[in-house]
């Protein structure tokens, strides 16, 4: 699985702007990865992989969310950070995004996910 391919331009605009999306693919820890932006003031990361359990995924979750009609687990909801994952036993996607300008950036990373997952067909 390609997480390169999950998510289109107009859908890395809300936390890019600006900032050129072109994708740098990494693996590490047997997850996929992807990253856009410029890793530090702009940025989108979105990992796949095959948990070890569903409750890897719930662990330190500081909410929970729906996403796609999946129960999703917001585990990082900072000022310039939120970073949200949803699996089951057989996939799981992490969608962490990072910019200096959003007032709601768990909604939009919200939506983001979504598109995902539909991506996905969950």
């Amino acid at each position: 699985m390609d997480p390169c391919k999950l998510l289109q331009p107009a859908q890395l605009k809300p936390f890019l702007a600006n900032t050129p999306a072109k994708p740098s693919r990494a693996d590490a820890d047997g997850k996929h990865v992807c990253a856009w932006g410029d890793g530090e003031f702009r940025s989108v990361r979105l990992s796949v992989w095959q948990p070890a359990s569903t409750d890897e995924l719930a662990k330190d979750a500081v909410r929970q969310v729906s996403v796609g009609g999946r129960e999703a687990h917001v585990v990082r909801d900072a000022e310039y950070t939120c970073e949200i994952q949803v699996g089951d036993q057989r996939m799981a996607v992490n969608l962490q995004a990072v910019t200096t300008d959003k007032v709601e950036l768990c909604g939009d990373t919200t939506t983001a996910l979504t598109a995902v997952v539909s991506q996905l067909h969950w």
